[in-house]
């Protein structure tokens, strides 16, 4: 907000969730690796797997794998890892248990299936916090078949890296290129890997994605996209238009409202939520500026 300026009118968004900034903790194991399948435990969520054959240009099929303790996560400080918080701040978990119960309640209204989860710019924790509500949905009570954790951002790379390894290649062991369906250690969570660009002069059209998602959503009834920053790469702007509904990242004193305007465009009206990173205990009226 410039100087003299007269304050923004608008009060905080509704649905805030609202997490506090970050504290120096112990390393704790990372959970990103994909460890060697086990026998099925039984459990109280129902998995339905998609068929070990898919006919889509998605290659590997989900496998299923031992899970990952219960958890929130968070991007290592390197960027390459994702690490586990055993015990969470406690407005944090409820923060993103509230969300998960926006989005299962939307699913049985409307047959949500896509959320996309937007920030402006990188740096905001837009990726841990789509890895969390996939988490959050994988866990839930009752839940039908799985969840799917979409890299949609073919730059960066950021989570097909850290669950295939910083150095994956453009395909994998035996020949199938990226994007491909993977298993991954959370529970009831897979993930889509982002495809290899040769050169960055390419954008996936609208058309492309719509499709893509009416696939997935045949096998998948939760698929959260994380989606590249909008004011930084062209596909942000295309895949906030083609997901379903919205979820917004905001790092608390660097996001003004005419920021999050620029980034969700014309897509207000989709917007779930916001997730408000590195809030002060006073909370969402005071980090919102």
């Amino acid at each position: 907000m410039s100087a003299g300026a007269p304050p923004d009118p608008d009060p905080a968004p509704e649905h805030v969730l609202v997490t506090p900034p970050p504290v120096e903790a112990e390393p704790v194991p990372d959970v990103g690796a994909r460890p060697e399948p086990a026998p099925a435990a039984p459990s109280s969520r129902e998995d339905a797997p998609p068929p070990s054959t898919v006919s889509t240009p998605y290659g590997l099929a989900p496998v299923d794998v031992d899970a990952a303790p219960a958890a929130l996560l968070a991007v290592s400080a390197d960027g390459a890892r994702l690490v586990a918080t055993p015990q969470p701040e406690a407005r944090t978990a409820d923060g993103y248990l509230r969300m998960t119960a926006r989005i299962l309640l939307e699913f049985q209204k409307q047959d949500l299936r896509s959320i996309g989860v937007v920030s402006a710019y990188e740096g905001e924790g837009r990726t841990a916090a789509a890895v969390n509500l996939a988490v959050c949905l994988g866990r839930a009570k009752g839940r039908v078949g799985r969840v799917l954790l979409v890299d949609g951002d073919a730059r960066r790379r950021a989570l097909s890296k850290m669950f295939c390894g910083p150095d994956a290649p453009g395909a994998d062991g035996e020949g199938r290129p990226h994007p491909m369906l993977i298993g991954t250690a959370l529970d009831g969570v897979d993930l889509m890997t982002a495809p290899v660009l040769d050169d960055g002069l390419t954008v996936t059209s609208p058309a492309a994605w719509i499709a893509t998602f009416r696939e997935l959503g045949a096998m998948y009834p939760h698929i959260v996209v994380d989606c590249p920053a909008v004011l930084e790469n062209p596909e942000g702007m295309v895949l906030r238009e083609c997901v379903q509904q919205i979820v917004l990242v905001a790092r608390a004193g660097a996001s003004t409202r005419t920021l999050v305007r620029k980034t969700l465009g014309q897509t207000a009206a989709k917007v779930l939520g916001v997730i408000l990173n590195g809030a002060p205990p006073g909370g969402a009226t005071e980090a919102w500026r």
